[in-house]
């Protein structure tokens, strides 16, 4: 499973810097190229995880991945936005735009008690 953490967010953007994946050294850039490379910082964790995943997934080409980061993300949104509004479910379903029956059926799916 992918790892996806709040801390730490310097040393991930600092990673990322490091790999080859896309992104480059802006400093004598203009801005409108530099910000086509710059990372969404909500997306960071998220970026940092899969590479670290492909990387220690080198040897065998990983499946099934996408389904993986998105039970990931909406499992730990539902965790996060339920501890926001104390667990009451219909604030929680209003804040991420979902109807309260969806967000009831995906939290018996990943065994979160709301």
């Amino acid at each position: 499973m992918l790892n996806f953490t709040s801390d730490g967010m310097n040393q991930n953007r600092a990673a990322m810097d490091s790999t080859n994946f896309g992104v480059r050294n802006t400093e004598n850039e203009p801005q409108s190229l530099a910000s086509k490379y710059t990372i969404n910082p909500f997306c960071d964790n998220i970026s940092i995880s899969v590479i670290h995943f492909l990387n220690d997934n080198a040897q065998n080409e990983p499946s099934n991945i996408y389904d993986q980061v998105i039970q990931e993300v909406e499992k730990s949104l539902f965790v996060r936005i339920l501890k926001y509004v104390s667990g009451n479910q219909t604030k929680a379903a209003r804040i991420m735009g979902i109807n309260r029956g969806t967000l009831r059926k995906k939290l018996k799916k990943y065994g979160i008690s709301g």
